[in-house]
């Protein structure tokens, strides 16, 4: 069923044969009346979230995902189309035996492969109430650089805490999430399963990736989400699921609820993203507390963020944008107003990137760094360095 009301933009392929149409002059209305349509015609609406005035939903047939954004702001809407040929859509959890708490791990980095004023890397993991983990990234895995192999530890130190922290007989990660293309991030992951990857079950791999063509030529995205990680799962984890994610969708794991709150196709058709604006930001929420992952969002899609969301992206904890180099804003902060920010990025790093003063290694992130220090003070930033740390929900 085509939508028939305001102005078509254009379709735009959104990667994992799903495209996306794209609509101007768009009245609220016309999209309630639209949902309506479609649940006379068949589809099932699985859920729906109107955070600051925005409608996402997602309804299902048989054999497709219809996923409805409307924003408020500009009076645009998005129809994104997904065949569910190469991803699934979770429903809810099955009925659990609660043996721990809900835990967020900060898992510390590698840092001495590279300058330690410039450490990049993001690591953590989620322990849930049944015993099973979620990853977040990973950090690096080896890599080349000047013709010359570059060993790092990351893959191991994640392994590690796996291995001493499990709580049940087996290691079962109940979902490994990739924010972005990019190997400080995904690195970890193709080195971990070199090493332990016959050793573990990993049950769903939840990642946005979108095509290259939407991508800024500039700075575009290696092509790991779109073939080596398929590659990967295909021959690793062949009972694994793949889940993609889309703007306002709730994705449950035992007590915790992970929220897409901004992906790639939301950039869609305004902005050709560079691979760290087409990160995918979540927000854990248990307990009734809440933790925004921002990845490494750079300004622009920082910026798309506080104005879809403005006061509506309060949480209690925050992952400061891109290692503390660039991407959040004075406005962001405002807008989220945590009690806790966490760094992913050498204690050296940090103690230079929130001094207020320019240099070398850090881009545009200097005014935003030093506004939440001075606001929140020393003891409430987490760093990713020396120890793991544990947040207990």
């Amino acid at each position: 069923m085509k939508f028939t009301k305001g102005s078509y933009i254009n379709t735009l392929p959104c990667g994992n044969q799903c495209s996306q149409e794209c609509f101007a002059d768009v009245s609220k209305s016309s999209v309630t009346d639209y949902i309506a349509l479609l649940l006379e015609n068949g589809y099932t609406q699985q859920e729906i979230s109107t955070p600051n005035g925005n409608i996402f939903t997602t309804l299902t047939s048989k054999d497709e995902l219809i996923h409805l954004s409307y924003f408020k702001h500009d009076n645009t809407l998005k129809i994104l189309r997904d065949p569910l040929l190469e991803t699934v859509y979770k429903t809810a959890e099955p009925q659990y035996k609660k043996i721990t708490n809900t835990t967020l791990a900060i898992i510390p980095l590698d840092y001495t492969h590279r300058e330690i004023k410039d450490a990049h890397g993001m690591s953590y993991v989620i322990t849930l109430e049944d015993g099973r983990y979620i990853i977040i990234d990973g950090g690096y895995g080896d890599y080349v650089r000047n013709n010359e192999k570059v060993e790092t530890r990351d893959a191991e130190i994640l392994y590690e805490y796996l291995k001493n922290n499990k709580k049940t007989d087996s290691i079962t990660i109940a979902a490994w999430i990739f924010t972005h293309p990019h190997e400080d991030h995904y690195g970890a992951f193709t080195k971990f399963t070199k090493l332990y990857g016959n050793t573990v079950e990993i049950q769903y791999f939840i990642y946005n990736n979108g095509d290259f063509s939407t991508y800024s030529e500039q700075y575009p995205p290696d092509n790991f989400l779109q073939k080596n990680l398929p590659e990967i799962i295909k021959s690793n984890y062949p009972h694994s699921k793949t889940l993609k994610p889309h703007i306002g969708q709730s994705i449950q794991f035992c007590n915790l609820n992970l929220c897409a709150i901004f992906t790639q196709e939301v950039c869609i058709p305004y902005l050709k993203p560079t691979a760290n604006d087409a990160s995918l930001v979540l927000r854990m929420t248990v307990n009734g507390k809440s933790v925004l992952f921002m990845a490494d969002c750079d300004t622009a899609s920082t910026n798309l963020i506080t104005t879809i969301y403005q006061n509506s992206l309060k949480s209690d904890y925050m992952q400061v944008n891109h290692h503390g180099y660039s991407g959040a804003t004075c406005t962001l902060y405002d807008c989220v107003s945590p009690d806790y920010t966490l760094w992913t990025t050498s204690k050296t790093a940090f103690d230079k990137r929130v001094s207020g003063e320019k240099y070398e290694f850090i881009g545009n992130a200097v005014e935003s760094n030093k506004y939440i220090f001075d606001k929140l003070g020393y003891e409430r930033c987490i760093i990713a360095d020396n120890d793991i740390q544990h947040i207990i929900f």
